[in-house]
């Protein structure tokens, strides 16, 4: 474990204020899983937070109605918005997963909002296991998102996207716990809040059963 935190370790250090009382995350990896408060806030050493937005005790929107064709399928979609602190460049933080399950993640949609003259890089990561049943760094994909500039609107450069994706972020591998990670890059130094915001859709199942 203390290989993989050296490994993976973010550029700012990371203070969980609430996310299923998770504790010692390393790229989002958790230390236990609970379901998380209705509020949930992430806190970085410089101030940028993550504030998800929930609609449901997993901060998740799932739909109570199965799908006809396939009932184990429920829909959901959630929504991280992750802010860069004025004098900051870099911000992230985590979504938590309901525990024992998968996300199977197939619509990305972003918005990017900084300073005009500044451009974004937003991405977010998430754990797959590879068939080792071990969960640590071989198990993690980064996925960037193609942002479009959308020109200057009300004093910040906005960019957007939109993508149809087939991700899968399981929230147990082995023994370990895991979220989705979102980190947010400036090309340059925020003088004024800036703000990179994800939506996720698609379905949640349960994980494969240990054999």
């Amino acid at each position: 474990m203390n290989n993989l935190k050296k490994y993976i370790t973010l550029p700012i250090g990371l203070s969980i204020i609430m996310v299923a009382s998770f504790t010692g995350s390393a790229l989002g990896q958790s230390a236990g899983s609970k379901d998380a408060d209705s509020t949930t806030t992430i806190n970085s050493a410089n101030t940028p937070v993550v504030e998800p937005r929930q609609s449901s005790d997993w901060g998740i929107r799932i739909n109570a109605t199965n799908n006809r064709d396939e009932p184990a399928r429920k829909p959901f979609q959630m929504r991280g918005a992750v802010n860069v602190a004025i004098g900051g460049s870099v911000a992230s933080g985590f979504l938590p997963i309901p525990a024992g399950k998968r996300l199977v993640i197939e619509n990305v949609s972003a918005v990017g909002r900084c300073p005009e003259g500044q451009r974004m890089e937003l991405k977010y990561f998430t754990y797959f296991d590879n068939g080792d049943g071990v969960g640590d760094v071989n198990d993690i994909t980064f996925h960037r998102i193609a942002l479009t500039d959308q020109g200057t609107i009300v004093g910040s450069a906005v960019s957007t996207a939109n993508h149809k994706v087939l991700v899968f972020a399981d929230e147990l591998i082995g023994t370990s716990h895991f979220q989705i990670g979102i980190q947010v890059n400036l090309t340059g130094i925020a003088t004024q809040v800036a703000q990179g915001q994800i939506t996720f859709s698609g379905y949640i199942e349960d994980l494969p059963a240990v054999p």
